[in-house]
């Protein structure tokens, strides 16, 4: 990795810290209202041509992110609802 990569995930690791305290005592709904909020701030300041192609990205990111949280959240055998399925 790069300097800036590296630095960039130390970062990234420091706000998320920050966020998750702040996010974790209101409820899905207002969680999902702040982050969409957040997510439409930082599209809006990037070219209209470029958000589609940003806004892909970013929701395979998250897609890219579930199983290291899920695995935070529950350990290794994964969310309880997948659980009661199997």
């Amino acid at each position: 990795m790069s300097d800036d990569t590296d630095r960039a995930t130390i970062e990234t690791g420091i706000l998320v810290e920050v966020m998750r305290p702040i996010l974790a005592c209101r409820s899905p709904e207002v969680q999902s209202a702040a982050l969409a909020d957040l997510i439409a701030y930082l599209l809006a300041g990037m070219p209209p041509p470029l958000r589609p192609e940003m806004r892909a990205m970013f929701i395979q990111l998250v897609d890219d992110l579930i199983p290291q949280n899920e695995r935070e959240l529950f350990g290794d055998l994964g969310h309880p609802f997948t659980r009661s399925r199997q």
